[in-house]
């Protein structure tokens, strides 16, 4: 794709060390984002924390989605058809 060429990008084992999990880990989308909200919080500069470590918690939250977030990994159209599913499932 060619939006992917202008994201910057993490490597894998890099963006698991600066959100704190082991290489190992498959963290779901929560998980990661639960550790993005608290470290990229607690990095504000008002709080005594800088941009640059901000922006390192932004690219490697955004590489761990890319590769866990399974809505990501789908197209529009197959996500929409999953939501639809859903909604007729909790409707009956």
């Amino acid at each position: 794709m060619l939006a992917d060429q202008f994201v910057k990008t993490v490597p894998m084992n890099e963006a698991h060390k600066i959100l704190g999990f082991k290489e190992a880990d498959k963290p779901t989308a929560e998980q990661i984002m639960e550790r993005f909200d608290k470290y990229y919080e607690s990095n504000k500069t008002k709080h005594g924390g800088s941009i640059y470590l901000q922006c390192k918690l932004y690219h490697a939250k955004e590489t761990l989605m890319r590769k866990y977030d399974s809505k990501l990994n789908r197209s529009i159209h197959e996500i929409d058809d999953v939501e639809e599913k859903e909604e007729k499932k909790s409707a009956t």
